[in-house]
């Protein structure tokens, strides 16, 4: 049995507003990221903002929508930050004059010169129709809320720690060990 996944392929009218960058190309079974190049001389100062255009406009696939971000090596060349740091560019965005551009932030005084490649793009087929349920309650385990990712092992290891956090407060008021054995601490008061 072949479990090989198959690429299918989509074609994506283009339009090029200047014949200084190079032409795009698809570089298969290295990346499925194609980059941009920007379309003219840009000279930042830092703090500046500017519109780089990418001298491309596209007409994509059905379906589809464009997620644009910088190349891993942008920051490092040309201290530029993305300002939306992803631009998503749906399929309606596809006239004669829609050329792409890359919003950026100079982090320092800098030169980017027609050619350069400064950003990335891939197409995303686009969500399903979504269709939202109010529910009064979820049934995922609690991770511990914004931030926690990889803070606390279980959601049993959030109780305790709350629970020493309770002890604490109200231990002026009972008697109570200074580190209390969380478990049978609570047994003992009928908490748990």
């Amino acid at each position: 049995m072949n479990t090989e996944k198959t690429m299918s392929t989509e074609t994506i009218r283009i339009k090029y507003f200047t014949d200084k960058i190079e032409k795009l190309t698809y570089i298969d079974g290295k990346s499925d990221w194609i980059d941009l190049r920007a379309a003219e001389d840009v000279v930042l100062k830092k703090g500046e903002f500017k519109l780089i255009p990418l001298g491309v406009a596209m007409e994509l696939p059905a379906g589809y929508e464009a997620h644009v971000v910088p190349r891993s090596s942008t920051f490092k060349n040309f201290g530029i930050i993305q300002t939306n740091h992803q631009g998503v560019i749906d399929a309606s965005y596809c006239g004669d004059h829609d050329q792409w551009f890359m919003p950026v932030y100079a982090v320092r005084d800098t030169e980017i010169h027609v050619n350069d490649r400064i950003c990335q793009f891939r197409i995303v087929e686009n969500q399903p129709k979504i269709i939202f349920n109010e529910v009064v309650s979820l049934k995922g385990t609690d991770r511990g809320g914004f931030g926690s990712t990889g803070t606390w092992r279980t959601s049993h290891e959030l109780l305790l720690m709350r629970l020493r956090i309770l002890i604490m407060q109200t231990a002026a008021d009972m008697a109570v060990p200074e580190k209390p054995d969380v478990a049978v601490w609570c047994q003992s008061r009928n908490t748990i």
